[in-house]
């Protein structure tokens, strides 16, 4: 089965390593990376893109199993309720 992975940037959480990377692609997350050279010549079909991505953005994501995985996913959770119950101000 496959690692769900949370984003700590933007608290996306992802079903896998593979969608996360070509989430990232498709929203136009990665042109950083691409312009440096970073990513693969053809990045869609790259099946190791998100390896690159990790250790580009070190730290950035929490995979499923990793040590941090529980209290991140808790502190995601609690973030998501307070944003939820807080009324807009006009």
């Amino acid at each position: 089965m496959a690692k769900q992975v949370i984003d700590t940037w933007s608290g996306n959480l992802y079903p896998s390593l593979g969608a996360c990377y070509q989430e990232m692609l498709q929203a136009g997350q990665l042109v950083e990376m691409e312009a440096q050279g970073r990513l693969a010549a053809q990045p869609a079909q790259d099946a190791r893109g998100y390896a690159r991505v990790r250790r580009y953005f070190a730290g950035r994501f929490i995979e499923e199993g990793d040590p941090d995985w529980e209290t991140c996913r808790e502190f995601m959770t609690a973030i998501d309720e307070k944003l939820s119950q807080e009324k807009p101000s006009c």
